[in-house]
C-alpha cells in the first residue's frame, strides 16, 4: 500500500508544480485572497499589455499577457485553485 500512495504523490507532483507556478506568475502567496489575486493580475496584465509595449518587445509582451490571463482563469474560481 505504501508504493501505491508514493506513485500517487509522483503523480500529483506536477500537477502541483504547475499549480504553484500560476500563483508565481501573478506573483501572489498560495494562501492570497480572490481580491488580492484580481489586483495582481490587473496590476501586471497593465504593466505587460501587448499594446503599450514597443514595437521589438510586443511578441514578447502578447506571451507574457496571454501567461497572465491563464494563470487569472484558473485561480479566479475558487473551486479550481
Amino acid at each position: 500500500m505504501a508504493g501505491l500512495a508514493g506513485l500517487r504523490r509522483l503523480y500529483l507532483l506536477p500537477h502541483f508544480v504547475a499549480a504553484l507556478e500560476l500563483y508565481a506568475r501573478l506573483g501572489v502567496e498560495t494562501d492570497a485572497s480572490a481580491r488580492t489575486i484580481r489586483k495582481a493580475y490587473h496590476a501586471k496584465a497593465l504593466a505587460s499589455h501587448p499594446d503599450k509595449a514597443a514595437a521589438p518587445q510586443q511578441a514578447a509582451a502578447e506571451q507574457t499577457f496571454k501567461a497572465l490571463a491563464e494563470a487569472y482563469e484558473v485561480l479566479s474560481v475558487r473551486a479550481m485553485r
